[in-house]
């Protein structure tokens, strides 16, 4: 029987630990309501489980679900193909195997996904998308493969493959680098860390957890050099592969590097309260970085909520990718969602997900007033 990752992080004293933690800071955890109303420039839509990371395709979003410390088990996790005109959701595992395989021979298919980062990207044909998606399995990390067909009225997902992560990394992002099949991942923390560990050596020690992992077909794994920090989170690459853009989860910053060599080209310093998650591609090729900010008090008082929304703080920052400068911000806290993980753009919407909720939320782009 498959146990949930999270019991790579000391569960069941994980749920126990947190709730001591959030305790000690004082404050009440806001829950966001059932009835999924709209409000303040906010329009939710319920039914999901912890949709922790979304990326477009075509008209359609992909969506990770994640399963969570209290979730009962990895049959929690999926991927999801959801359109916003229609609503409708298609659970993209499990999928049929496709002809071509471009994964590694060591990795087996898995029994369920339990879905964390993913990125899309458009394939060789009109309306197929390229599909990678961090799975924690039980015993280690893969990055897995599809092959996503959208011509007609329900997309269709074809499994590739999968590659193993090393097996003393925890990954939680990954994107491609260009057409060559190579892949930059961020290594956030040793796998089996627990949670008081991370949060005494990453936050009261300050002491780097993880790095860049590139792989290279033919060649593996290897560490980026020079993107050592604390909890590496969102990963995102340029068009060409050449630099990549990558948050600093628990240190509050944003690098661009060069994926030749890993020299550091720019940073962005955030406010000291700031958790930085997924950063993502805007139409305008301008950056969008979700956080939510508090510190480790927002993480530990959200992280065992079941079911419901987690209505801590959302902040969106759109940032220049040339110069690093912050360009415009949108922040909310309150109803009808909260503890934005990710923000992904299509057209003049802006759709946010979270790693602890029952919902996803749509807001305008012009919420992001220029500063």
């Amino acid at each position: 029987m498959n146990k949930p990752f999270w019991g790579r992080w000391g569960a069941p004293a994980l749920p126990l630990l947190l709730l001591g933690l959030a305790g000690c800071g004082g404050s009440d955890v806001e829950l966001a309501s059932l009835d999924c109303a709209p409000g303040a420039g906010i329009t939710p839509y319920c039914g999901f489980e912890n949709p922790e990371d979304i990326a477009p395709a075509d008209d359609w979003l992909i969506i990770s679900e994640m399963e969570g410390p209290q979730d009962g088990g990895p049959e929690h996790g999926m991927l999801v193909a959801w359109h916003p005109e229609t609503q409708l959701r298609r659970n993209l595992w499990p999928a049929e195997d496709h002809d071509e395989h471009i994964g590694s021979a060591e990795c087996t298919r898995p029994e369920t996904i339990n879905a964390h980062g993913l990125d899309v990207r458009p394939g060789d044909r009109r309306k197929r998308y390229r599909l990678a998606a961090i799975n924690h399995r039980e015993t280690r990390d893969t990055i897995e493969f599809f092959e996503v067909d959208v011509r007609g009225d329900e997309p269709e997902a074809l499994y590739q493959g999968c590659i193993n992560v090393p097996p003393t990394d925890f990954v939680n992002d990954v994107v491609f680098l260009g057409e060559d099949g190579d892949l930059a991942a961020t290594r956030m923390f040793e796998f089996g860390s627990s949670a008081f560990g991370l949060i005494f050596s990453g936050l009261l020690l300050a002491q780097d957890t993880g790095y860049v992992l590139l792989w290279r077909p033919g060649e593996g794994w290897s560490e980026l050099p020079g993107t050592d920090g604390i909890q590496p989170n969102g990963i995102t690459a340029d068009p060409t592969g050449e630099y990549i853009y990558v948050n600093y989860y628990w240190e509050r910053r944003t690098h661009r590097y060069r994926v030749d060599g890993g020299e550091e080209q720019e940073q962005l310093v955030f406010s000291e309260d700031d958790n930085l998650d997924n950063i993502t591609w805007a139409p305008d090729g301008t950056l969008l970085i979700a956080s939510h900010p508090g510190g480790v008090e927002a993480f530990v008082s959200c992280a065992t909520v079941v079911g419901r929304n987690c209505l801590w703080t959302s902040r969106i920052d759109r940032v220049d990718p040339e110069t690093m400068q912050l360009l415009g911000r949108w922040e909310h806290t309150g109803e009808p969602f909260g503890l934005a993980t990710v923000a992904t753009q299509i057209g003049d919407s802006i759709w946010l997900g979270s790693f602890r909720g029952d919902r996803i939320a749509r807001i305008s782009a012009e919420e992001l007033a220029s500063r």
